[in-house]
């Protein structure tokens, strides 16, 4: 997380309706995402998280998803678009022998004015087909994000190391002319479900933000966000400022010492993974 995904756009790289994924208005009883046999008996799915398949339509390696099955009967569903998440879709699921039903389903995506996900949209019920169910995978007939056709998409278990509370610091140096650099000092501290974070350019902090951290497979989130920016003339932060929505991130290599976190990057410059290093 940067001072800029508080302040600035995280742009993602379409616009998109996303309705359909797990169905929606567009749907008809004689669509092949609706299960023909629901007598043929399939194996009972494994709860856990999964991650989807899309190179066999995917060229360009782009799309990614992460499927979270629970044991108590909820799911989560991340859509990933170049290490990006922008759609987040919960609710509740279960399987009756080959059909895989989810009901309650709240739909939200990333606005692109803030890079917060806002405004969730409770959509329709929806079936979906699985087969080739074993302990650690499934297959899933689905509407992608190319949207032409529904596709069986390849689902696989796997676990994602989970970040440790404590202290973490990431520091780059910012060149603002021919003979003067910044150092940039984000800090992020976790300490049991509270989240803090500091922006300083040398040892001049200009911002915070405090909030609720949870770590779902490789998408860090924050909610009930606050912040608050240093106020010169004042010589003291200004009060919290409700910041609506959350904030959903992509974390890689994380360890007992370090964690990598991207950052989506903007128009003048590339995204790019960000080491945060454990301090204490």
């Amino acid at each position: 997380m940067k001072k800029s995904a508080y302040s600035l756009p995280i742009a993602a790289l379409f616009t998109l309706s996303l309705a359909g994924c797990f169905g929606g208005e567009e749907e008809t009883d004689t669509n092949p995402i609706i299960p023909v046999d629901s007598t043929k008996a399939a194996k009972k799915l494994s709860p856990g998280l999964y991650v989807g398949d899309y190179s066999p339509f995917d060229t360009t390696g782009s799309w990614e998803s992460e499927f979270t099955l629970n044991l108590d009967g909820s799911f989560r569903f991340y859509w990933i678009l170049r290490n990006e998440a922008i759609g987040d879709i919960k609710g509740k699921w279960f399987q009756k022998d080959s059909s895989l039903y989810f009901d309650d389903v709240t739909e939200t995506f990333i606005n692109q004015n803030s890079g917060f996900f806002v405004d969730g949209e409770v959509v329709e019920d929806d079936t979906n087909s699985v087969r080739d169910v074993t302990d650690s995978s499934f297959t899933r007939k689905e509407w992608t994000l190319m949207r032409q056709k529904p596709y069986w998409v390849s689902y696989k278990k796997k676990s994602f190391a989970q970040l440790k509370g404590g202290d973490y610091q990431y520091t780059r140096d910012i060149k603002v002319d021919d003979t003067t650099t910044l150092k940039v000092k984000i800090g992020i501290s976790l300490d049991g479900t509270a989240f803090l974070y500091s922006y300083k350019e040398d040892t001049l902090e200009s911002f915070q933000a405090a909030a609720r951290w949870y770590q779902i497979g490789s998408i860090f989130g924050t909610e009930e966000n606050r912040g608050r920016s240093f106020i010169d003339s004042l010589k003291k932060f200004d009060e919290w400022d409700t910041i609506p929505g959350a904030l959903l991130q992509r974390i890689q290599d994380v360890s007992d010492t370090a964690f990598f976190m991207w950052s989506p990057g903007n128009v003048f410059s590339p995204g790019a993974w960000d080491v945060y290093n454990k301090i204490k």
